[in-house]
């Protein structure tokens, strides 16, 4: 006889532990507020078999999450459409509970899915927190399953080309019926950005934000490569190479922006928001696009601004951009 789970966002461990009897196949039926996902039959979930004891306490309070056979991914009764949304989905319930934050995740997984979409889902879960991550086995009753202490994630300082995986490198959750062609992908919600064809911007600038100084020299030592270090000043000035420049007398600096690969810009502390933009508006003029060339979509220079707490972080790691 199949068991009818119709699973809450929030609910203790003591509660699966004493549901019905034993059964290796999971039936959930999602009911979804009053609209249709295209999921009017239940999914079925059949749990792996195994003999490991999950590490979590019979009283704990925890999350669950379900991956269906078709790689449906629901947090409790919600169907997440994008990977982003399991962190916010965390996070959104932790800020409803106040102090109290649940420290334990159930994941219940068909065991016909491959195990990287079980790992990417570990990984979005890893973004928010550190956590007990409890894979459930055999059935729902059973405290069969596997633990593991999560913290953090490889997705946080991630870079482009590192995730060449279908699973790994997609923002928005395929079924697998998508990823067959068998049913016509239906964007919900805003659409993800589309990659950026020149990627070494987005990896340096990764690279700043999590010091690496040998990937940061490289970039910037490399041959045929130019960059510029800008101090924008009090009244309509800024310094390059030790000397000052006028905003307002672009003749005097506009051929040095338009050959640079990249602007390193650091504003002093005192500017109000006009002397800001004023900057940035002088810059902006003489960027353009070259899109045959290393920039790909994106326009050159590559402008890069650095406040006075990625300073610190840089030269903590050694890094001293600006020489102050």
């Amino acid at each position: 006889m199949q068991q009818l789970l119709q699973a809450p966002k929030l609910y203790r461990a003591g509660t699966w532990s004493t549901i019905g009897r034993k059964k290796s196949l999971l039936l959930l039926t999602l009911f979804l507020g009053g609209f249709s996902l295209g999921l009017s039959q239940p999914q079925e979930i059949e749990l792996p078999s195994g003999s490991a004891t999950m590490d979590i306490p019979k009283e704990a309070d925890t999350y669950s999450f379900y991956i269906t056979e078709n790689h449906e991914l629901y947090f409790g009764d919600t169907q997440l459409h994008y990977w982003d949304q399991v962190e916010n989905s965390l996070r959104e319930n932790d800020r409803t509970l106040g102090a109290f934050v649940v420290k334990d995740v159930i994941v219940y997984a068909d065991k016909k899915v491959p195990h990287r979409l079980v790992q990417r889902l570990r990984s979005e879960i890893g973004k928010a927190f550190q956590r007990h991550i409890h894979y459930k086995g055999v059935d729902i009753t059973s405290e069969k399953g596997v633990s593991l202490f999560v913290v953090g994630s490889e997705q946080k300082y991630r870079k482009i080309e590192d995730f060449g995986d279908f699973m790994f490198n997609r923002n928005r959750i395929y079924t697998l019926q998508e990823i067959e062609g068998t049913q016509q992908i239906m964007e919900l919600g805003p659409p993800s950005l589309p990659p950026v064809a020149a990627i070494w911007q987005h990896n340096f600038a990764l690279d700043l934000y999590n010091p690496d100084s040998t990937n940061i020299m490289s970039v910037l030592n490399s041959p045929n490569f130019t960059y510029r270090k800008i101090k924008v000043l009090p009244r309509s000035q800024f310094s390059l190479d030790g000397k000052r420049y006028d905003l307002k007398n672009n003749d005097a600096w506009s051929d040095i922006i338009k050959e640079a690969d990249l602007l390193l810009i650091k504003f002093d502390f005192t500017l109000d928001y006009e002397a800001y933009f004023e900057a940035l508006n002088a810059f902006q003029r003489f960027r353009s696009y070259d899109r045959s060339s290393i920039h790909g979509p994106l326009k050159k220079p590559y402008m890069l601004e650095v406040t006075y707490e990625l300073e610190v972080l840089l030269k903590d790691a050694n890094i001293d951009l600006f020489g102050d």
